[in-house]
């Protein structure tokens, strides 16, 4: 019994640091995903995009 109660106090904090890991990893991911209004993408413009006023 004692084995049981060791392993689950040693699993919150394993868990609590996936969690974590997760919400980082999967953060990065929508920053990086151009597709949403909210995401950074690419700073490159693509074919037919101009900046501000249109002048090249």
């Amino acid at each position: 019994m004692s084995i049981a109660i060791v392993s689950l106090i040693l699993l919150v904090p394993l868990a609590i640091l996936g969690i974590i890991i997760f919400a980082v990893i999967s953060g990065q991911a929508t920053r990086r995903n151009e597709n949403r209004p909210e995401g950074e993408g690419s700073d490159e413009t693509r074919p037919g995009e101009r900046g501000p006023g249109g002048e090249e």
